[in-house]
């Protein structure tokens, strides 16, 4: 298990942003709980709810071995390839049961691998520490965050929050960017085959 990793200005700027539906709970937490994120993550008291995303660092961490085993044995990596998609399927489907996810409960939101923007119905001031809960659609993956907000506007159906990712774990940055990677990648797909439709 890595380290949470505190995210420099220098890769806030490099981070893509996407807009997508998500779960997301937003807790804020006192100055001592903030100091202590780091420490309680590590220690495991979250490890149920990051069950998907430890799942796939393991199998980021296995795939260089996978792919020595796939040049030499076909049959046994097409086994291996087989396990690792059971034990993904049942990691979902405990997930799902545990949080309940369904249409009314996930959040339109503007993310990216360093900070959120996120309308919520609570107020909160810049400042505010906030523990951040997000859960990947349709992985049903479950990422762990700490955050500081940085600006909150009033709008009509509530307030815009922005927040800064201040603690993250190596793992779950790495699987949120592929996330936004891989969404970026539909929305391109998506565009182009509707200028197609729309020239034909």
């Amino acid at each position: 298990m890595s380290p949470i990793k505190k995210a420099d200005s220098n890769e806030k700027r490099r981070f893509f942003r996407i807009d997508d539906y998500l779960y997301i709970t937003c807790e804020k937490v006192d100055e001592e709980a903030f100091r202590e994120a780091a420490n309680r993550v590590v220690s495991g008291q979250s490890e149920q709810f990051l069950l998907i995303s430890d799942l796939a660092a393991i199998t980021s961490e296995m795939s260089v071995y996978l792919r020595k085993i796939e040049s030499t044995d076909p049959d046994l990596s097409m086994y291996l390839k087989g396990l690792d998609k059971k034990i993904d399927l049942i990691g979902r489907a405990v997930m799902s049961e545990q949080l309940g996810i369904n249409n009314s409960t996930v959040n339109a939101v503007n993310i990216s691998a360093s900070g959120m923007a996120i309308m919520m119905q609570q107020e909160r001031m810049p400042g505010d520490k906030l523990e951040i809960r997000i859960v990947l659609l349709p992985d049903n993956a479950g990422l762990l965050a700490f955050g500081e907000v940085i600006n909150c506007e009033k709008h009509q159906d509530g307030y815009l929050i922005r927040v800064d990712f201040t603690y993250m774990r190596d793992e779950d940055r790495d699987l949120l960017i592929r996330h936004i990677m891989r969404k970026q990648g539909e929305m391109l797909r998506e565009r182009r085959v509707s200028k197609e439709n729309q020239s034909d």
